[in-house]
Formats: C-alpha cells, structure tokens, sequence
C-alpha cells in the first residue's frame, strides 16, 4: 500500500492476518476514522479476501477496482517504465488522485453467492466449448477412444450446467 501526501509505502499480506493488520493500520494509524479510498487493481481471486473485508468495514473506507490497463497507460504517461510493487503502489494511489473512480458498491450475501454460480457456469460453459472443440478434432482422426472419453466430459459438464441454471433461477426468485 501506498499513501499520499505523507509518500508512505507499507506491504501487507493477502490473508486473514494481514488484512486485519491493514484495516488497523488504516482505522488507527493512519486515517483514524477520516475518509479514505483505497484503490486497487483487480488480481482474480487474489484480491476478493481483500475486496470483501474492506466493502464490509467501515464506511469511512471506500474500495475502488481500476482495471490494469488503464493503471499502465497511466503510469506510462507520467514516464514510468520500471516495475516494483513499491512503484506499482505509488502510481496506483497517484492515479486515484488525479482520476476520478467509481467506489464499489456492497453487495448483499445472496448477491455474492449469485455472482459465484454466475461465474462458475462461464466457466463450465467455457470448459464445454473446449471439449466440443476436441471432439472435432477426434472424429478427424476417427479416434474413438477419445470420442467417448471427450462424450463422458461433456455430458458431465453439460449436467452441471443445467444444475448450476435452475440454482441461478432459484436464487434470482428467491432474492
């Protein structure tokens, strides 16, 4: 983490320990209950302990995803062109005070959960259009064993999917 005006750089880790040291340091060190915006770039499901815990905390945190793309067009502007995570710290809270973002809302539990099986049918769908595309390629090369093997998969993956659909419905009329 990287805070501004004072030019401080702090490094915690990505677990439950080190995110309760963060939310310390913020609510006791550093911010002692003032505003403060924390701006990240999005890391997959690296950065959801973090993202949840801090849209979770109190309000007087506010948590922003920037896409990394725009943090390295940004960083490129100013000239940077060298890579640490103490640099990579400093450009994302510099980006966060010459550009205007979005906080992120908190979402309810059943809006997570949602959001979960959403993610988790892409990728199953995903995986189905993998084997679809190998079983292309099997039946070029009239190889059964493959054929019935890549059939076994994807009737397995089309079965989750059919599940994983009548959950999101279930979750979107019981929301």
């Amino acid at each position: 983490i990287y805070t501004l005006p004072n030019n401080k750089h702090k490094r915690f880790t990505n677990n439950d320990k080190g995110i309760n040291s963060l939310l310390k340091w913020i609510n006791q060190d550093f911010c002692q209950g003032q505003k403060f915006l924390m701006l990240v770039e999005p890391t997959g499901d690296y950065g959801w302990l973090l993202q949840q815990r801090m849209l979770l905390n109190d309000d007087h945190i506010t948590f922003s995803q920037v896409d990394a793309a725009k943090i390295r067009n940004f960083a490129k502007s100013m000239g940077y062109l060298v890579k640490t995570d103490k640099l990579d710290a400093q450009i994302i809270a510099e980006y966060g005070i010459r550009i205007d973002t979005k906080p992120m809302i908190k979402r309810s539990q059943r809006s997570e959960e949602l959001a979960e099986l959403v993610k988790r049918r892409r990728q199953l769908v995903d995986d189905l259009a993998r084997e679809k595309n190998r079983s292309e390629k099997a039946r070029i090369r009239a190889d059964k064993n493959t054929l019935a093997s890549i059939k076994e998969h994807s009737d397995f993956l089309t079965a989750r999917i059919n599940k994983i659909d009548i959950e999101i419905n279930e979750a979107i009329l019981c929301h």
